[in-house]
């Protein structure tokens, strides 16, 4: 049974692959099939000590054994994976927020909460929108709008941001989808930059 690999996507996020779990069950029951067509139909009556069926069932329990420690080390083996891109997104030196189409914050890593000095618990659940300078939202929300309708391709723009009580901060939004493996639009990923006033963003 082949590990699955996360691979990127064409236009810069990452797609993780959709666990087979379906195969390994069509596995486990092919192994249970294959030895009971060996006897066909059991009638009642059949000795269950006779050799040669003890025989085929205790191969068939080794098969599925083997079956279910593949699919606990491939089990095992996402996990690793999740939790090293889970690090990497939290301890980037970059701010990086992740929203949901409508553009309400899931996730943020640390230099995020830090840009926009606010913890997880207050902005969890809230737009980004709300973290716009006032005179930037509909700038910013046309922005989302013009980019879910082209299909997720990713898009950059200046704007402000308002950092609780301190002063708002020059940034470059450059957001892009993240893709489900059928290549649907699952949620969004922003990177929110600092940038100097008279640089336009790439």
């Amino acid at each position: 049974m082949t590990r699955p690999a996360i691979e990127p996507d064409p236009g810069g996020a990452y797609r993780m692959p959709m666990f087979p779990l379906s195969s390994a069950i069509r596995d486990i029951r092919g192994a249970v099939e294959r030895k009971l067509r060996i006897f066909g139909v059991v009638p009642k009556g059949i000795a269950t000590t006779q050799p040669a069926l003890v025989q085929a069932l205790e191969q068939g329990i080794e098969e599925l054994n083997v079956l279910w420690e593949q699919v606990q080390e491939q089990s095992e083996h996402l996990a690793r994976q999740r939790q090293h891109y889970a690090d990497l997104f939290q301890f980037a030196p970059y701010a990086y927020v992740v929203t949901d189409l409508y553009g309400n914050i899931i996730e943020a890593n640390m230099a995020a909460l830090e840009l926009l000095h606010a913890p997880i618990v207050d902005l969890a659940g809230k737009p980004l929108a709300a973290s716009v300078a006032m005179q930037h939202r509909r700038e910013f929300r046309n922005n989302l709008v013009e980019m879910k309708l082209s299909g997720g391709e990713r898009k950059a723009w200046r704007g402000q941001l308002r950092r609780g009580r301190g002063p708002v901060l020059e940034v470059e939004f450059n957001v892009g989808a993240i893709r489900q493996p059928h290549d649907a639009m699952l949620c969004l990923c922003w990177l929110l930059r600092p940038v100097d006033p008279g640089v336009s963003p790439r």
